[in-house]
Formats: C-alpha cells, sequence, structure tokens
C-alpha cells in the first residue's frame, strides 16, 4: 500500500544513544506488506515491509528495522535500519545504523557506520572512489634479523 501521507525532511532523533529514523515520512511498504518491481518517489520514502527488485530516487530511501530488501539502490541518500542485499548507490550519504544487516556492494561519498551493524561486502566511500588497489608482483623482502 502506498501512503499519501506528505513527505517531510529526514531527521535523526537521539534516543538511548542511537540514532532511528524518523516517522516523518511516507511510509511506501508498511510491516508486513511486500512491494516487487521498481520503486521510484520524490522527497522521502520508508520501508518497513519486504521490497523486491529496483529503487531509484533523487531522494532519501529510509529502511526500517522490521524492512527485508532485496534490491538495487540509486538515491541520494539512504539510512539503513534492517536486512537489506544488494547494491547502494548514494549520491551523498549511506548510514547503517546498530541493526542494520548489508550483503552487497555499498557506494558513497560519506558513509556512516554504527556499532553493531554488518556488512558483508565491499565498502566505497568518498568523493570520487578509487579503483581497487593492485599490489606489484615482487616479493615482499623482510627486515634483517640479527644474531
Amino acid at each position: 500500500m502506498v501512503s499519501s501521507a506528505p513527505t517531510d525532511r529526514v531527521q535523526e532523533v537521539k534516543g538511548a544513544g542511537q540514532p532511528r529514523i524518523s516517522d516523518r515520512v511516507a511510509v511506501v511498504v508498511e510491516r508486513g506488506q511486500r512491494f516487487e518491481g521498481f520503486l521510484t518517489f520524490r522527497g522521502s520514502a520508508r520501508i518497513d515491509g519486504e521490497l523486491r527488485g529496483q529503487v531509484v530516487s533523487r531522494g532519501t530511501l529510509l529502511l526500517g528495522e522490521a524492512a527485508a530488501v532485496r534490491a538495487n539502490i540509486e538515491v541520494d541518500e539512504v539510512v539503513i535500519g534492517g536486512c537489506l542485499e544488494g547494491d547502494v548507490t548514494a549520491r551523498c550519504r549511506i548510514q547503517l545504523l546498530a541493526t542494520a544487516r548489508v550483503r552487497g556492494r555499498l557506494q558513497a561519498p560519506l558513509l556512516a557506520l554504527a556499532d553493531g551493524c554488518l556488512v558483508r561486502g565491499r565498502c566505497l566511500a568518498g568523493s570520487h572512489p578509487e579503483p581497487e588497489l593492485t599490489l606489484p608482483d615482487a616479493p615482499v623482502k623482510s627486515p634483517a634479523v640479527s644474531p
């Protein structure tokens, strides 16, 4: 079910030492619901249920703690509190909350990881992520040890 609630700016609310996802955004997929396909939106959207497919937006995507997402995502900003399997490209920022469980590739100029989150995959952060580093084939010399 797509909510017709007005979207609002994403705000972090500090409480119990951890940021949490604000409730002041449109909920696109509610807890207990499932969406399959291509999702696009304006402003901010929140996923609390299951999503399979692809997400492309010029906005902010919030994945709640109950979210179970298998998708490739391209947005301005994403805040992850639930489970995600897929590649994420954010134009501004990716934030993983302590409850986040991610498998895939994360790429953004800014990457924020909370204590307790789990990432299995590759993370590229910075304004222009460098290509993968390759080491020369020359043997590594160990320092001389005195007898």
